[in-house]
């Protein structure tokens, strides 16, 4: 298994160091098909040792689900004490997948 870490950048002009890639994180509570909590978590680990800053995931992802899943790594890792946290929004979703608005209810 290599121990290479993955490339950092510096974040804008003056900003932190931040690796060059980061991990979508989607499919680790809906998506793609039945998932493994083991499988994740191990995955959100090793990427933590090889440099990763950035974990993707939104509370649209399985409706609040991935980020429940998310916190404890965040918290253990201390993660939220780190810059940079990165966010996002998106409209909320119906059935023939329509973006009506932005926000969070």
């Amino acid at each position: 298994m290599s121990t290479e870490k993955i490339e950092t950048v510096e974040l804008g002009t003056g900003g932190p160091r931040v690796g060059a890639q980061g991990l979508g994180c989607m499919g680790m509570s809906f998506a793609y098909g039945p998932t493994d909590a083991d499988e994740a978590r191990a995955t959100l680990e090793r990427a933590r040792e090889l440099g990763v800053t950035l974990f993707d995931t939104a509370d649209m992802y399985g409706r609040g689900e991935n980020e429940k899943f998310l916190a404890p790594f965040v918290r253990a890792q201390e993660l939220a004490q780190l810059e940079p946290i990165a966010g996002q929004v998106a409209g909320e979703r119906y059935a023939d997948m329509s973006s009506t608005s932005a926000g969070r209810e």
